[in-house]
């Protein structure tokens, strides 16, 4: 006798056709089963194939069942006609493979009425039994969770069903309640796939997902609910529920009777039970910010994300550069330039990203000018700030001295006037407040000052050899402008020429005045002649900056501020010519000027001598001579009424030549001349022909041959008042002419039509040569 952990009953039931495919099989919830007739066909698909079923599938059903607890498996097929029957275990498998499986009992028995599966069973080999066989096969010692599909046959295609009862120990009934097991969270489309302890029935899910609750921070919503992979009338084991959520943190998803009157049902109608709950945690949307977003260089922004700080959570800085910290929030971030930086949080098993700009605004650079100044005893000095921005002069910085002692807005430049020995110092801001460094310079008195009624006034003449410190012991030039330290120093110049062989610097705050006479008590106004004029000349020797960019200089006031000379002229000597060997120019400068300002020139005269050319160019080489003229076009004929006169006209002349090639282009002369492009063409020859023979018309004139090669250009110079170089290349030759082109010949018979004599052409000339 067969002992079950179930209640035996009987139902007499009716299925639908799809339950003739595995995919759509009955699933096995009751100990008997009653067809009162028979199906027809196999359904949608014909899934039988190499069993021992021979004819495959001709009027079937499918049952399905999984194994609750282990244990014997059979049943009886009490039926009048000859039914077959196949036990396919589809333990992780599905139905799709069912044509690919091989039964582990299949009976094809020949004869009629009750067949199935006899206890005891017999081990777990696959049996088979063909037509000859017995009605019945062993039955099956089955494990509890294993999936099995059994597929009715009946061969003889009448209309009579048949009882289906099971036997054994095994329970298979389904009595047991689908479970919620796990929740996993979709990171970017706000879904979580909830995974149950077996499957439901698909027609169970409420598409709107009123099903289930959701809580957790933000309020959130279900919007909806699918199965996965859930096919008309078929099971599954996951749903993807669907809700709204913007926040961050963790979620529970709760199960609930539905808008269609139930829970989730599994495959006997077991329900879920109301209240059942998973959670989750959900990462929401990623904002990072940066705040302020705008800083100066040098300060400092605050990064974080309004999604706060989550606990459980880890968080990613990229790049690191100048930040406090890369893996927390919020951090600070002190860059140079303007930066994005993107913040990746991770949580849930889910990693989102966003970005956050720090625009770094530049800070101005600020410069005092005069810088490091000597003052005499009770002098004073303007000091000017002025600043840069990005390489830019800043015209609307604003200015602080010495800590606010005083100060000037918006301008572009600042200056303090009348200032005596100390330190000062500058700050330049921008108007969107971003502060530069401290820019600072020293006034500073002499260590050792000149001994004299005024030690900021030195007196020189052309031939003076004394201390310069007073009217009666004039200096020299020179050492008249080493005594100078002190800032708003005069140096007075008596007229007459100063001779030198060497460059004299100019400073910042200097004075040189020339045009005294008489012991420096009078000036007198210069009319160009050594006894009312004071000269500075300057020779050619000690030639700065050679070999490429040679240059005479008599003074030089490169990055010099609030200098004036007054009543002088200055002059050079000549630059001496260039050679192969040193083939630039020589330039000539009275006075040179580089970054300099706020400078004064009264009543002065520059007269630098003539630079140097650089060295002449070689000839460029002659243009290639021309091609050879075309042939000429044959001669026209004359048609006379039948008295042949040769009329042919002579030959064109040919196309003139190609233009030249160039000559050289550098200092050291070294271009070339190009070849002509084409050359001439040559004349067109002529030809008639008449009743007798005439002779060939003349050749066509040769055309002219390319024009020869320009000379070459002029070598470089870098001189200023100099001649223009006139070292010019020689003409390249003319190409030669093309030769003629060949004469016409006469060819052809003569024909006389209708009373007229028609000539016949001759051949076009050949080629030119």
């Amino acid at each position: 006798m067969s002992i079950f952990s179930f209640t035996i009953f009987s139902l007499n039931t009716s299925f639908s056709q799809g339950s003739q495919d595995c995919l759509g099989a009955i699933s096995v919830c009751q100990n008997t089963y009653t067809q009162s007739s028979s199906f027809s066909g196999f359904g949608t698909n014909q899934e039988i194939f190499n069993t021992c079923l021979a004819n495959n599938e001709q009027a079937s059903v499918w049952y399905k069942f999984t194994v609750q607890t282990s244990g014997t498996f059979g049943f009886n097929i009490s039926t009048l006609n000859d039914y077959d029957w196949a036990l396919y275990d589809l333990t992780g498998t599905s139905c799709a493979n069912i044509p690919n499986l091989t039964p582990v009992r299949c009976n094809f028995s020949a004869q009629f009425g009750n067949t199935g599966l006899s206890l005891p069973a017999s081990g777990t080999a696959s049996i088979s039994d063909g037509a000859g066989a017995s009605p019945f096969t062993a039955g099956i010692n089955a494990i509890a969770g294993r999936t099995y599909a059994l597929v009715i046959d009946n061969y003889t295609q009448d209309l009579n069903g048949y009882t289906l009862s099971f036997t054994g120990t095994a329970s298979f009934i389904d009595n047991t309640a689908p479970a919620m097991t796990s929740l996993t969270d979709n990171c970017y489309q706000n879904y979580v796939t909830l995974t149950l302890s077996e499957p439901i029935q698909c027609s169970s899910i409420s598409a709107g997902g009123s099903d289930f609750l959701i809580s957790g921070p933000g309020s959130p919503t279900i919007t909806g609910a699918a199965g996965v992979g859930c096919p008309a009338g078929g099971t599954t084991n996951q749903v993807m529920v669907y809700y709204n959520a913007t926040g961050t943190g963790l979620f529970t998803l709760t199960s609930k009777v539905g808008n269609d009157g139930n829970t989730l049902l599994d495959i006997c109608g077991n329900t879920l039970p109301v209240g059942q709950s998973l959670s989750f945690n959900h990462l929401g949307t990623v904002t990072a910010t940066a705040s302020p977003y705008t800083i100066c260089a040098g300060g400092t922004s605050t990064l974080t994300a309004t999604n706060g700080s989550i606990s459980g959570a880890t968080y990613s800085w990229v790049p690191t550069t100048a930040l406090s910290s890369s893996n927390t929030i919020p951090v600070t971030a002190t860059p140079s330039v303007t930066t994005i930086y993107t913040l990746s949080i991770t949580y849930g098993g889910c990693t989102k990203s966003d970005t956050a700009r720090v625009f770094v605004n530049s800070a101005p650079t600020a410069s005092i000018s005069p810088q490091n100044t000597i003052l005499c005893s009770g002098g004073t000095v303007n000091l000017t700030a002025t600043s840069i921005v990005n390489g830019v002069a800043c015209t609307n910085c604003s200015y602080t001295w010495n800590s606010g002692a005083y100060s000037q807005n918006t301008v572009a430049s600042s200056t303090w006037i009348n200032q005596g020995v100390g330190t000062y110092t500058v700050v330049a801001s921008t108007p969107n407040g971003c502060q530069g460094s401290i820019a600072s310079t020293t006034i500073s008195s002499p260590s050792n000052p000149p001994t004299g009624a005024a030690c900021n006034v030195i007196y020189a003449s052309s031939t003076g050899t004394g201390s310069g410190l007073v009217n009666t012991s004039p200096t020299s030039l020179a050492n008249a402008i080493t005594l100078a330290q002190c800032s708003n120093s005069i140096i007075k110049l008596a007229v007459g020429q100063y001779n030198l062989s060497s460059t004299l610097s100019v400073g910042s705050l200097m004075t040189l005045e020339g045009g005294y006479i008489n012991n420096f008590g009078q000036k007198v106004s210069t009319d160009g002649t050594a006894l009312t004029t004071t000269i500075i000349y300057r020779d050619a020797l000690n030639i700065q900056g050679l070999p490429t960019a040679g240059r005479i200089v008599a003074l030089d006031a490169t990055g010099a501020s609030f200098f004036r000379l007054q009543d002088i002229t200055i002059q050079t000597a000549n630059a001496p010519a260039t050679n192969l060997a040193s083939p630039y120019g020589i330039s000539t400068y009275g006075l040179y000027l580089a970054s300099c300002s706020n400078y004064d020139i009264v009543r002065c005269r520059i007269l630098p001598g003539n630079a140097s050319a650089g060295f002449s160019g070689q000839n460029g080489f002659d243009g290639s001579s021309g091609s050879s003229g075309s042939q000429g076009n044959k001669g026209n004929s004359s048609q006379d009424g039948g008295f042949g006169l040769c009329s042919g006209d002579d030959g064109g002349t040919g196309v003139t030549g190609g233009l030249p090639g160039s000559g050289g282009l550098n200092g050291s002369g070294n271009g070339t001349g190009g070849a002509g492009f084409y050359g001439g063409n040559g004349g067109n020859g002529s030809d008639d022909e008449q009743a007798g023979n005439c002779t060939n018309g003349n050749d066509g004139i040769a055309g002219l041959g390319p024009l020869g090669g320009s000379a070459g250009l002029k070598g470089l110079v870098e001189g200023s008042n100099g001649p223009d170089p006139t070292g010019n290349g020689g003409n390249g030759g003319n190409g030669g002419n093309g030769v003629n082109g060949n004469p016409g010949t006469t060819v052809g018979l003569n024909d006389y039509t209708g009373g007229f004599y028609n000539p016949s052409y001759g051949t076009d000339g050949g080629a030119g040569g």
